[in-house]
């Protein structure tokens, strides 16, 4: 989880060197009026930051799953104006298109269903 320290400068200057020699700071060191702050992970992810980050990706999850949905839906109707012999390449193509997309599509659901059992695992700790 990220976390902030700070630090009085020039007073607390050493001990800024060792806690930044034992810690990676996250992003920039920040001095403003002569204290330091510094941005670190502490390694710890809470059961609702888990939680946050799972609900997030669902979000991106369901946006993902409809532009597939979507398109599935935009080739269908490519597919029903095209003559399965006259256009055989193209009506072939965008068949195998329309395949994909249902494989993606169900990839999706898979994906959000073990967001979702993880999500109920750790509202039940």
């Amino acid at each position: 989880m990220l976390q902030l320290k700070t630090f009085q400068l020039p007073k607390e200057e050493k001990a800024a060197n060792e806690f930044m020699a034992k810690q990676r700071p996250s992003g920039d060191l920040n001095i403003i009026n002569d204290r330091l702050f510094i941005f670190f992970e502490d390694g710890v992810f809470t059961p609702e930051h888990e939680i946050d980050e799972l609900q997030k990706m669902l979000i991106a999850n369901r946006m993902a799953k409809q532009q597939q949905v979507i398109g599935r839906q935009v080739a269908k109707r490519e597919l029903a104006d095209l003559n399965p012999v006259k256009n055989k390449g193209k009506y072939d193509e965008v068949d195998t298109v329309i395949r994909q997309l249902e494989k993606g599509i169900d990839l999706q659901d898979i994906k959000a269903e073990i967001a979702q059992r993880r999500i109920d695992d750790l509202r039940k700790q």
